[in-house]
């Protein structure tokens, strides 16, 4: 997925990948066998369909493996950077790493951090609800909520107003692009630097 943009599919067996900025994907044109394989460096959000036999969806990453029967989860898994993340929303799904495995039920996360295997509390599925905001504060809010920084090169934008809601898991560049139905702008990313 070229930078700046985002792309979703669906995939054969009626499974629907959406990919974030930067990610690479790879997936079979049909599945056959006992497993539904893909593999993924990046970031995809993942509604998966279930199958009356039973047969398993995977994801591979450079960092561990996310098993599935039909759920809706978030996978990140740069190989660059140093962090996986699988965030789960409805289901059930078994994460598989070097270092162990672990078992996740909905509203809960597994992250591997310096050799460390953990679940928590998913804390960043919420609403972010934002109503008559300004431009300027609202991207306060999300340097904060997705850990970046926003520079604004046209202080014009600062004093338009904004209103609506998505949820956090779909990501920056989502949200940005619902304000960009209202408010003229273009923006790009920079993940060196977080930017």
């Amino acid at each position: 997925v070229p930078l700046g943009q985002y792309m979703n599919l669906t995939l054969a067996d009626g499974t629907t990948v959406y990919l974030n900025s930067g990610t690479t994907f790879r997936y079979p044109t049909a599945f056959t066998g006992k497993v539904r394989q893909v593999e993924i460096d990046g970031e995809g959000f993942f509604q998966v369909t279930h199958q009356e036999k039973d047969i398993p969806f995977v994801v591979k990453t450079s960092k561990g493996d996310v098993r599935v029967l039909g759920t809706k989860f978030n996978v990140e898994a740069y190989a660059e950077r140093d962090r996986f993340v699988t965030s789960l929303l409805e289901g059930k799904v078994e994460v598989v790493t070097a270092i162990g495995n672990l078992m996740l039920n909905p509203d809960e996360k597994a992250t591997l951090v310096d050799g460390t295997l953990k679940k928590e509390s998913l804390s960043g599925r919420g609403i972010i609800d934002f109503n008559n905001i300004r431009f300027g504060d609202l991207m306060s809010e999300f340097e904060k909520i997705y850990g970046v920084r926003i520079i604004i090169e046209n202080p014009e934008l600062e004093d338009n107003f904004c209103l609506g809601k998505f949820r956090r898991i779909d990501g920056l560049d989502y949200a940005l692009r619902v304000l960009q139905v209202d408010i003229p702008f273009e923006f790009r990313q920079d993940f060196e630097t977080q930017t």
